[in-house]
C-alpha cells in the first residue's frame, strides 16, 4: 500500500488537561469496545506518551507487539508504538482505559484479524505522504490526530485505513465522549457514533 495522503498538521494538535476516568466510565468504554464477542479488540499505544507501557506489558503479559521492526535500542523501544490485544476486565485493560483515555495515549481498534495479521495490517498506516510529496511517519495512534484525520479522507483512503478493521474508537478532544468510527459497506461513508461518558461519583 502506498503511503496515505495526509492533509493535516500534527503541530496543530493541542494538549488538554489530564484526568482519569472513574469506574462507571471505564465500564462504559468497555461496554462499547467489547459489544461484539466474535472480534478482537486491540489498543495501539504510543510509548512516547506512556513511559510505563513496557513495564505494564512485562508485568501483565498481554498479547502485544511493537509496530517498529528490527532490533531496537532500549531508548527507542521506550518511545515506539505498540499493539496490544485487550481482554475485558483484565488489569491491563482497566489500567489503560482509566489512566490513558484522557491522556491521549492510544486508540482502540476492533478486527477479525488475529494478532500477527493485525500487526502486519496496522503497520501500513505508519507512513503518510504530505501534500508536497514527502513521506512522513504518521502518529495515527494519537486520538487527537485520528479525530482530525478521518474526516479529511476520501473513499480510497478510508478503504485503506479500514482494511481488515471493523471500527476505530478514540477519546474525544475533551475526553468527555468516546468516538466510534466505521465505514458503511454500501455507501462507503464514514460513520461516527459519539458515546457521552456519564459523570457520577463512582471512583
Amino acid at each position: 500500500m502506498q503511503p496515505i495522503q495526509a492533509h493535516l498538521s500534527v503541530n496543530n494538535v493541542k494538549r488538554r488537561k489530564n484526568k482519569m476516568l472513574n469506574i462507571s466510565q471505564i465500564n462504559q468504554v468497555q461496554d462499547e469496545l467489547f459489544k461484539d464477542e466474535d472480534i478482537y479488540v486491540y489498543a495501539i499505544v504510543d510509548g512516547a506518551s506512556c513511559p510505563e507501557l513496557r513495564f505494564k506489558i512485562y508485568d501483565w503479559q498481554p498479547t502485544s507487539g511493537c509496530l517498529w521492526s528490527g532490533k531496537l535500542e532500549p531508548d527507542v523501544e521506550e518511545v515506539a508504538p505498540y499493539m496490544i490485544m485487550l481482554e475485558r476486565d483484565t488489569e491491563f485493560t482497566r489500567w489503560l482505559i482509566k489512566e490513558g483515555y484522557q491522556n491521549h495515549w492510544n486508540i482502540f481498534v476492533t478486527s477479525m484479524l488475529e494478532p500477527k495479521a493485525f500487526r502486519k495490517q496496522i503497520r501500513k498506516l505508519q507512513l503518510v505522504r504530505s501534500p508536497d510529496g514527502k513521506t512522513l511517519l504518521f502518529r495515527f495512534y494519537d486520538p487527537r490526530v485520528m479525530e482530525m484525520f478521518l474526516p479529511t479522507c476520501d473513499d480510497k483512503q478510508l478503504a485503506e485505513v479500514f482494511d481488515g478493521i471493523k471500527f476505530i474508537a478514540f477519546s474525544s478532544y475533551e475526553g468527555d465522549a468516546l468516538y466510534s468510527t466505521r465505514v458503511e459497506p454500501k455507501s462507503k461513508d464514514l460513520l461516527l457514533n459519539k458515546l457521552p461518558l456519564l459523570e457520577n461519583t463512582a471512583s
